[in-house]
């Protein structure tokens, strides 16, 4: 495999074993989630605002089902990350990627 800034040289069945090298190949980065992909874990993907291959940083934000469950039981659930939507971050540039929401 290539280091980054270097081209991928690809070896062919050639005639006297000829290398070709292929300038500006890169290794096919981790695709950008669809809004199916986030749950309540780290999701290993690519920064569509930075392009950097990434882990996302999870922050937790009261939701429809928090509210639900404030209603059977009072306050308890706004302190729970369990009851929560849970929003995907780049930790590289903090653009925020997605958001499970749990109701």
């Amino acid at each position: 495999m290539a280091q980054p800034g270097q081209p991928m040289v690809i070896t062919t069945a050639q005639p006297a074993g000829q290398t070709i090298v292929v300038a500006g190949a890169q290794p096919v980065p981790a695709p950008i989630p669809g809004p199916k992909s986030f749950r309540d874990t780290p999701l290993r993907c690519t920064c569509p605002n930075c392009g950097q291959v990434i882990l996302s940083n999870l922050t937790y934000e009261v939701g429809v089902y928090t509210v639900v469950v404030c209603i059977i039981l009072p306050i308890i659930p706004c302190f729970l990350n369990g009851c929560k939507d849970v929003v995907h971050h780049c930790p590289a540039c903090h653009h925020r990627l997605g958001k499970y929401v749990k109701m």
